[in-house]
């Protein structure tokens, strides 16, 4: 029965090869572009992570207001204390949040490496053993202990061309000497996709409350989330009675976060909005084949009349429609799965790269069976209501003309214009979203950064400890800008520890004649720079003076101030001789000199175009403290900064191996311009604005379509009414009036129908707005006409044939 149901549909779906062609391409791109999508959400969104067991895996962090506000960074002091104190976690490891620099020399071109520093817990957490060897002790995490590695398993590969006699051989790094205590397997990458693991060897002082470093923890088998918060914030608590003297606001607790949930942040809530926005596509393209098949149905009146006649059942013809709408599925859904592989690349390079996993996003098995379910679905969806509509007309009345109105007709006249205005409602959703975000992009990339980005090059230096002191990092950054500066095309060079818009350190301060209470200690970004840097990046110098060669370190100590930090902390006094100390509460060691305020420059939005301008500290990088020199370069690279007269891409080769060439074993990142870090800023705003336009592109695509095959059937089916009203004298003009004016309507109950939808769904998008409101009236109003406009041409077309019509020829036919 099945596969004589299957030969019939075949033979069915054949005869109409243009309607067959037509629901297949509506259904390939709806499913098509849902498969795409589904293959980046699954893996980012619904994939387990690649450890055993990573439902234990958790991250734990500060938390305010109710956990309402996380603060991912901890001290030393309350990490010790944490993995000491609890009752709920098998392992707990601090790291540093990103991969700390080691210089590579001696094999080619110097390369850094990202090496994770990490406290002796680290794997255990992860759950994963070495492939050869071992991994780091407790005993070799305390400070002093040497220097120890564990590789990954491609630096392994590179380095050693999987040599197993590996353990216990010396890798020097960054002037040390590295014993390599294992190889992970080749299956394992931590997060930051580190090169290869190094001991934290953190020394616990009591007084250090510098927050520097994230914390991950392995639940113990059958301990349950809640009940590892409860225990947490008795920690907390014990914690903050231990060590009275530490900062500790009244409302700080501590949270315990699924890991998978602390990876994909804020990626969440886009994936998903898009999801729900192409899911919305498919439910268009399934109304147009749903009335597609309704127009099918009522033209295959006679057919049906004949098979009950014959004694077919209504159940027989319920089966045998819902056969040929599934063959249509699987068709659209095949289609749609090599669209979707073509469409993935490009989707992947709009796609943020901040976004974890997605290199692993693919066409496999999971999103076949996704499409898999999604064809069954969307052959329900469009495919029953025309199967019970054949079932009805060949059971109520056999062999009755197709000519004749029936109440059946009647239903199904009405059930197509139904489908149509809720595409228009849907497309109008879309559309609305979409213009949205455009308005939103466009506002951003009006917004002026605060710097000049335009004809600007960047490259990084590795420096390391070696230059942890200001007079060897002066004499390394001099001797390189000092080159450059002698290139044709170089207008001037300046260096800094961190690019505008990228993460800086937070620091603690005291302005001095003030008094701070311990817990209420500000703190503030910090970044070191050259005394070039606001003129090569056109930063303005709001009063004051910018930095010059004479603030070295035997001068007196000096720092630049923006604008935000001098309306913050100086709203109604001049801040210009003001001095602030920097680190104090974080003792001796990183408590710096006291520093006067020379300057004050304008505001950078280094926290995103999106937001305001952060208050920021500027220290002359001759002048910067040790201690914060091996805190900042260990971790971060210096970046050099070039302004040329023209394109900076067309002398980046040339820069680089001047820079290279100076430097000498120090390792240099490739050249990229600075506007870079203007379109990283705005890149995932710019990947749901682009995804969202295209669906809604299709969806008014498909709405058009289907607002036009509607109006179009309908003139077909009222040719002998229009060719009557004709030979009683209507005109023309009174024809095409009569049609668009059923078209309208139909298109203005769509359009009512979602500005209600639109007013109670796009409010979703608001974390996605910048500089408009989620219900824009000028916006709403636009997209409006606009949809108003486009139905009105879909139905003009049909209505000028209808005005056309010869009622003689009309009158005959029938």
């Amino acid at each position: 029965m099945i596969v004589q149901n299957l030969r019939y549909a075949v033979r069915s779906l054949r005869k109409s090869p243009l309607l067959t062609a037509t629901a297949v391409a509506a259904l390939a791109l709806g499913i098509g572009a849902n498969t795409a999508l589904f293959s980046v959400i699954n893996v980012v969104l619904l994939q387990r992570l690649s450890y055993p067991h990573p439902e234990q895996i958790v991250e734990l962090s500060r938390a305010y207001h109710g956990n309402s506000e996380f603060s991912y960074f901890v001290s030393a002091p309350k990490f010790a204390f944490w993995a000491g104190q609890n009752h709920s976690f098998e392992a707990v490891a601090a790291h540093t949040f990103t991969p700390v620099g080691l210089n590579l020399v001696g094999q080619g071109e110097p390369q850094r490496l990202g090496a994770m520093a990490a406290t002796a817990g680290y794997f255990q957490v992860f759950g994963v053993r070495p492939l050869i060897g071992r991994t780091y002790t407790a005993a070799e995490d305390n400070p002093g202990a040497g220097h120890y590695a564990v590789l990954s398993y491609g630096l392994w590969r590179k380095l050693y061309h999987g040599d197993p006699n590996v353990v216990g051989k010396a890798l020097p790094l960054s002037d040390q000497s590295f014993t390599i205590l294992g190889v992970m397997p080749r299956d394992f990458t931590d997060p930051a996709h580190a090169d290869l693991w190094v001991p934290l060897q953190l020394k616990i002082d009591p007084s250090d409350i510098s927050n520097n470093y994230p914390v991950i923890a392995r639940l113990k088998p059958g301990v349950s989330l809640e009940s590892a918060r409860a225990d947490m914030r008795l920690v907390a608590d014990r914690f903050h009675q231990t060590y009275p003297h530490q900062p500790f606001d009244k409302d700080e607790s501590v949270a315990v976060l699924k890991f998978h949930d602390f990876l994909v942040g804020s990626a969440k809530a886009p994936l998903w909005i898009l999801l729900a926005s192409v899911g919305l596509v498919l439910l268009i393209a399934c109304a147009n084949v749903a009335n597609l098949l309704l127009a099918r149905s009522t033209s295959r009146q006679r057919e049906m009349a004949i098979r009950v006649a014959v004694g077919a059942s209504g159940r027989q013809i319920v089966v045998q429609s819902m056969t040929e709408s599934l063959l249509l599925a699987l068709s659209g859904a095949a289609a749609g799965c090599l669209l979707a592989a073509s469409l993935l690349p490009t989707m992947l390079y709009l796609v943020p790269a901040d976004i974890p996993q997605l290199g692993a996003a693919r066409i496999d098995w999971r999103v076949l069976l996704f499409a898999l379910a999604v064809a069954v679905f969307t052959a329900i969806l469009f495919g029953l209501f025309p199967a019970v509509q054949s079932a009805r007309l060949g059971i109520a009345n056999p062999l009755r003309e197709s000519g004749t109105r029936t109440t059946t007709n009647a239903v199904s006249r009405r059930a197509r214009q139904s489908l149509v205005v809720a595409e228009l409602a849907i497309t109008l959703l879309l559309l609305i979203g979409a213009a949205l975000l455009i308005k939103t992009l466009r506002n951003l990339q009006t917004v002026l950064p605060g710097f000049a980005a335009n004809n600007v090059l960047t490259l990084q230096m590795s420096l390391g400890d070696k230059y942890a002191q200001p007079e060897p990092l002066a004499q390394v950054t001099e001797r390189v800008t000092n080159r450059l500066r002698t290139i044709p095309g170089v207008v001037s060079v300046a260096t800094a520890g961190m690019l505008p818009m990228n993460a800086m350190v937070d620091l603690p301060f005291d302005v001095v004649g003030r008094t701070t209470k311990a817990d209420d200690i500000p703190d503030e970004k910090y970044r070191f720079v050259s005394g070039d840097y606001f003129a090569t990046l056109s930063i303005p110098v709001v009063s004051g003076r910018e930095f010059t060669e004479q603030d070295r370190a035997n001068a007196a100590p000096v720092m630049v101030i923006n604008q935000a930090f001098a309306n913050k902390y100086f709203p109604k006094e001049n801040p210009l001789g003001q001095q602030i100390v920097i680190g104090r509460v974080m003792g001796p060691k990183f408590t710096d000199k006291p520093r006067r305020i020379v300057g004050v420059t304008g505001n950078v939005r280094d926290s995103g175009l999106d937001s305001p301008a952060p208050p920021e500290m500027y220290i002359p990088e001759a002048q910067a403290p040790s201690s914060m020199l091996a805190l900042d370069l260990t971790i971060f690279p210096v970046n050099l900064i070039v302004r040329t007269t023209h394109d900076p891409m067309s002398m980046a080769g040339l820069i680089r191996r001047e820079a290279l060439t100076t430097a000498g074993d120090i390792p240099m990142t490739e050249a990229h311009p600075l506007t870079d870090v203007l379109r990283d800023s705005l890149a995932r705003q710019k990947f749901v604005m682009t995804l969202l336009t295209v669906f809604a592109g299709l969806a008014l695509l498909l709405g058009v379509v289907g607002l036009y095959g509607v109006i179009s059937y309908s003139v077909a089916q009222r040719t002998r009414e229009l060719g009557i009203r004709s030979a009683l004298g209507a005109k023309r003009a009174d024809l095409l009036r009569l049609v668009v004016s059923e078209g309208m309507r139909l298109t203005g109950i769509g359009l009512l129908c979602g500005l209600v939808a639109a007013y109670a769904l796009t409010r979703f998008l608001q974390s996605l707005l910048y500089g408009v409101s989620a219900i824009d009236p000028v916006v709403l109003a636009a997209v409006t006409l606009i949809l108003a406009g486009v139905g009105l041409v879909a139905c003009v077309l049909p209505a000028y044939r209808a005005s056309r019509v010869d009622p003689l020829v009309a009158l005959h036919q029938e």
